[in-house]
């Protein structure tokens, strides 16, 4: 069954089929021709996402957006700014200080890269950096929250490894 699956997803992938379409339409063949009841395929889904703790990853990109419409990112970039703005590629810099800030406070790298980059892409553009140096230090300065707590990556570790999330957090400041 395993190999039926990996062969129609693999086939899918390379006629194209979109990454989430694929797993989608490979999973729902072999769930209908195995001897799977696909009634409980569907609990056992279910279940899997009935979570009190998972309930925090929907509501961290929340909180990053809610912190970029109220001009949260905007200061943060200005705290950056006062750190290390004199500083020979203070705006690169900048950029990566304001992210971990971001980072810590809203625990999503997607909410961080587009709450910093709506901000210091133009401004690094107008500086004279180029437009593809500065989307990818944004991109790649985003990633910095998935190891600064609150973070998703440390939730969904302790979901699947029964392991407290909050001793994640404390593991992720103190060693």
């Amino acid at each position: 069954m395993a190999t039926i699956l990996a062969i129609l997803l693999l086939a899918l992938l390379v006629m194209n089929v979109p990454l989430a379409i694929s797993v989608g339409l490979a999973s729902t063949a072999v769930l209908l021709t195995s001897d799977i009841n696909p009634i409980v395929a569907v609990q056992r889904m279910i279940t899997g996402l009935d979570s009190f703790s998972l309930m925090a990853i929907p509501l961290f990109m929340v909180a990053g957006k809610i912190m970029e419409i109220g001009g949260i990112s905007k200061r943060l970039v200005d705290l950056a700014a006062s750190i290390v703005g004199s500083i020979t590629g203070g705006f690169a810099i900048i950029a990566v200080i304001a992210s971990m800030f971001f980072a810590a406070i809203s625990g999503s790298a997607p909410a961080t890269v587009i709450s910093i980059g709506a901000i210091m892409v133009p401004a690094m553009i107008k500086e004279g950096y180029d437009k593809k140096f500065a989307l990818a230090l944004i991109a790649a300065s985003g990633t910095i929250g998935i190891i600064i707590p609150p973070s998703i990556p440390f939730i969904t570790y302790g979901i699947s490894a029964s392991t407290s999330v909050g001793d994640l957090f404390i593991a992720g400041v103190l060693p």
